[in-house]
């Protein structure tokens, strides 16, 4: 247990994958990369598969002391973060704002998945999606205790396609709330 907020910081390395065309096209669904979907159609490229680089980056925020959550509120410089606006301390009913940074700017218009798994672990898990504004922020009603885990993903072209067709930067932040 941290006296003060903490993160744990992980990232990896770039990895190639190539997905079948409909399964590539549910996952671009699924993440909410429309814009994404769009430029595949309109280069004639829904029926191929994706081939795609791509790097997580994901923070996990320990909890204060006495089980108190609270965050730092600076980014830590990763390519893609999620970075909560306010430090804390958050408690459950509240709203925890965010913004999703690429290359350290704000990024508009991505769609941001809140997963949360009940403390007990033999409740339901659910998720919820919301869009960041045109500034990169989102607010997450944190509705009830449990294991929270926030992800988003940013996609563009690869430089090579040589190489590959899109690169991709997932960012996640996960955190439990008493």
């Amino acid at each position: 247990v941290c006296a003060r907020p903490c993160w744990v910081v992980v990232e990896t390395a770039k990895t190639f994958i190539e997905i079948e065309a409909d399964h590539f096209n549910d996952y671009l669904a699924h993440e909410g990369l429309t814009q994404v979907s769009e430029m595949r159609a309109a280069a004639g490229q829904s029926q191929r598969s994706g081939r795609e680089i791509y790097s997580k980056y994901c923070k996990t925020a320990l909890n204060g002391h006495g089980g108190t959550l609270a965050f730092l509120d600076a980014p830590v410089g990763l390519p893609i973060e999620i970075v909560p606006v306010n430090g804390g301390p958050v408690r459950t009913g509240e709203s925890l704002a965010v913004r999703v940074l690429v290359d350290k700017s704000p990024a508009p218009g991505v769609q941001i998945r809140a997963s949360h798994q009940p403390a007990t672990h033999s409740g339901q898990a659910t998720s919820s999606v919301v869009r960041t504004d045109g500034n990169g922020y989102a607010s997450i009603q944190l509705d009830r205790p449990g294991l929270w885990r926030l992800h988003t993903i940013a996609m563009v072209p690869h430089q090579d396609s040589g190489v590959a067709d899109w690169e991709s930067l997932w960012a996640s932040l996960t955190f439990r709330l008493c």
